[in-house]
């Protein structure tokens, strides 16, 4: 869903130059269990860690628990060299609001 809504956006502003790669990870259990396993799932992929290392934007959907747990992924993987550049965004929403945060490398 997420792939469809990006690629959708960008076709609808004539930006046709774009590669989409989509990873999909599933983990249960606590917290930090979760984002163990679903980093080792990542890593476990060198066309994931390439095209992470190549990428331009990263999006993670999630929902419930698991947005806590891709936060602290998403962590995990800057801190690895994984997801890097001069600044990094996060938006999280909510049905009520937007809360964003920047952070500077």
């Amino acid at each position: 869903m997420m792939h469809d809504s990006v690629q959708s956006y960008l076709e609808s502003h004539d930006l046709t130059s774009f590669n989409i790669q989509a990873i999909a990870l599933e983990g249960d259990g606590q917290v930090d269990d979760r984002v163990s396993k679903l980093y080792l799932q990542l890593v476990g992929r060198p066309e994931w860690v390439e095209a992470l290392k190549k990428a331009d934007v990263v999006f993670l959907a999630t929902h419930s628990q698991g947005s806590i747990v891709s936060t602290h992924l998403l962590a995990k993987m800057v801190e690895e060299g994984l997801v890097t550049g001069a600044k990094t965004h996060m938006l999280a929403r909510s049905e009520e609001r937007r809360v964003g945060k920047e952070c500077m490398e």
